[in-house]
């Protein structure tokens, strides 16, 4: 009989633990918010675009590269070997890559610009032929 209430009383005790716990946890718990859930949507996508400068406009802030006109925005990085240029120092028939996202009104914003081709496509480097 004694055994019995021995494992009640514990059990009790365990219980009234338990309860005390979660009571204080719960609140710490709610404190950590979760991170809100990440919606497609909301991402920015970005354009890779690559080519020569086929019209390059300084009034209008526009470039047209592969057919496509992009805007260049005040954020917009334009990048010589990571050295930061002004627009102005682009020429049509120029080489550039970079990358671009859609605004609220569909048109492409230039994000950056960088000159020359895209790193995969510039040519391997010469090496010399062993002299015989």
């Amino acid at each position: 009989m004694q055994t019995n209430t021995r494992i009640n009383s514990l059990a009790a005790s365990l219980l009234a633990g338990a309860i005390t716990m979660t009571a204080l946890i719960t609140p710490l718990m709610a404190e950590d918010k979760p991170a809100p859930a990440f919606k497609a949507e909301q991402a920015e996508k970005l354009e890779m675009f690559n080519g020569k400068v086929e019209e390059l406009n300084l009034e209008a802030k526009t470039i047209v590269v592969a057919k496509k006109t992009y805007l260049i925005m005040d954020a917009t990085k334009v990048v010589d070997r990571d050295k930061d240029i002004k627009l102005a120092d682009l020429k049509v028939g120029t080489e550039v890559h970079g990358l671009a996202k859609k605004n609220a009104a569909g048109k492409l914003e230039a994000t950056i610009i960088k000159l020359g081709p895209k790193p995969h496509e510039q040519a391997p480097p010469k090496t010399e032929k062993p002299k015989e």
